[in-house]
């Protein structure tokens, strides 16, 4: 996708996240420094709920990295390739891909489709090549599917959906069905066989293009089988929470970036980061010093997440990259580096969208409650200073 037509929402979430998160800090400073010799009593009642509660187990630390996009067939390749590495390295990790159904439609075939409010045939991130992109695409996600990790939703021409009625959600969820389910019929010419092996009950998982969704879509996604969505703006100890549709949200979490007095929040999402630090222009080098900043602190941002949650209430870790190498794939190389070293440790699971719904929908709520609640034995803390994260030789 351009970067400048997806920076028109997620820009803008990340701004609004700065100045909220600046007013958020000055309201807890107040009352930190308002606290009174009272609250030892309320704090007696937390610790005896603590250790009325210490039978619970420690839950895991799931982490879940997710891929937006889907029609560069090199990404497919290389977040692939990346994954059985690690698998050789006892490193368990599996990805959810979040595919853009257009890349499944011939350019000469594009009047087939028509998206809401726009005109037959008009996609903002465009359609597959020819027959033979599409053919090789479906190979990538016949592979994918075989090599365990999960393929969900990004829904069909990338759109602003937040502004659509609920039938012009069915509308947009009908057609991903057909571009996806029947691809050699939607691209006249193509081999018969050219299919993905997945039927449609078993993409369960969506993420909204630009993030944008209203309460139209929820209703939708039950309908259509769907169990999550990961386009909602939460904190990073934020517990996914079901809605009363039967359906989870699984929240990307607003993350600090930067040191001192530059440091400030955003989406943990490669995009809002390449926002952040060159306003969605490609300015950085692989080898330079803005390139070796660029990706640290990207690093760094995702250590401060991971590192919160798990020595803290275990809160799920969602991390959204799309399939752009942006800054000269600071952002890809920083995640390379982060799944390597978080991925393998003690009570951390690295897996798929599905798989934490399976966990999810097999705790009850109390346990689930006390998650939140962080009412089980933590685990200790090291005292260690922040390592500097070594720029890789590539």
């Amino acid at each position: 996708m351009k970067a400048t037509r997806h920076g028109k929402t997620i820009a803008l979430i990340t701004v609004i996240i700065t100045a909220v998160f600046g007013v958020i800090f000055v309201i807890l400073f107040f009352f930190n420094s308002t606290t009174v010799s009272g609250d030892v009593n309320q704090a007696s009642v937390a610790s005896a709920e603590i250790t009325a509660t210490s039978s619970i187990s420690r839950p895991p630390q799931y982490i879940l990295l997710g891929f937006d996009g889907s029609k560069s067939t090199q990404m497919w390749d290389e977040t692939m390739a990346f994954a059985r590495e690690l698998r050789t390295e006892n490193i368990p990790v599996a990805f959810t891909y979040y595919i853009s159904s257009v890349y499944f439609l011939n350019s000469a075939d594009k009047l087939r489709y028509q998206g809401p409010r726009v005109p037959k045939g008009y996609s903002a991130i465009g359609f597959a090549e020819n027959n033979i992109g599409i053919k090789t695409r479906v190979e990538k996600v016949n592979t994918a599917i075989n090599n365990g990790h999960e393929i969900a939703s990004h829904l069909d021409g990338h759109f602003i959906g937040g502004i659509w009625s609920e039938r012009e959600w069915i509308q947009e969820f009908n057609s991903f069905n057909q571009l996806v389910f029947s691809i050699s019929i939607q691209n006249p010419g193509i081999e018969p066989k050219t299919r993905i092996e997945l039927l449609p009950q078993y993409i369960t998982g969506f993420r909204a293009p630009e993030l944008s969704v209203n309460d139209a879509l929820f209703p939708v996604l039950a309908t259509f089988g769907y169990r999550y969505d990961n386009s909602r703006i939460g904190m990073m100890n934020d517990w996914p929470v079901k809605d009363q549709f039967g359906v989870w949200h699984y929240p990307l979490a607003s993350i600090p970036i930067g040191a001192g007095s530059k440091m400030t929040q955003t989406i943990a999402m490669d995009y809002s980061i390449y926002y952040h630090h060159s306003k969605a222009i490609d300015i950085a080098t692989k080898g330079t010093p803005l390139w070796n900043r660029f990706y640290s602190e990207t690093v760094n941002s995702y250590r401060e997440y991971f590192t919160h949650n798990y020595y803290g209430n275990r809160a799920p870790v969602f991390i959204g990259h799309h399939f752009s190498k942006w800054n000269d794939g600071a952002y890809l190389e920083a995640l390379k580096t982060f799944a390597r070293e978080e991925c393998g440790k003690p009570e951390v699971i690295c897996t798929t969208g599905n798989t934490l719904a399976d966990f999810l929908d097999r705790t009850g709520t109390s346990t689930l409650k006390a998650y939140k609640d962080g009412l089980f034995e933590k685990m200790t803390r090291p005292e260690t200073a922040t390592t500097t994260p070594t720029i890789p030789n590539i």
